[in-house]
């Protein structure tokens, strides 16, 4: 998909920066990720790998957040104690700094015993 210099940062507006398949703000850091791209990174957290479903609950108490694609307002999910931004037209999920790590973490199974 073509992308111009426009795509800014939901939460502070600085401009997005792409890296690889994420874009990240230099201001907040912040994370854009297709939601693909975010099950594949759970999936290889698995030991074995396998597939893993992010299922949330609806958040309440935020203002929503622009997507930055489309610039709809995403709504929030609350997936394991973590309010996540996604796009209802599925162009991706926002994390606010911190909150990619701490999802993968959360979502890590360790090797059977």
């Amino acid at each position: 998909m073509y992308r111009d210099n426009s795509d800014v940062c939901p939460r502070c507006g600085t401009p997005l920066v792409q890296a690889g398949a994420a874009r990240g703000c230099d201001g907040c850091r912040g994370v854009w990720l297709p939601a693909d791209n975010v099950r594949d990174m759970a999936s290889a957290m698995q030991t074995p790998p396998s597939p893993v479903e992010l299922v949330g609950v609806p958040a309440t108490g935020r203002q929503p957040l622009p997507c930055p694609d489309c610039t709809e307002p995403m709504e929030t999910v609350d997936v394991l104690g973590i309010p996540l931004d996604i796009c209802k037209q599925r162009h991706g999920i926002w994390f606010d700094a911190n909150e990619l790590g701490s999802l993968l973490f959360r979502l890590a199974k360790p090797p059977s015993s």
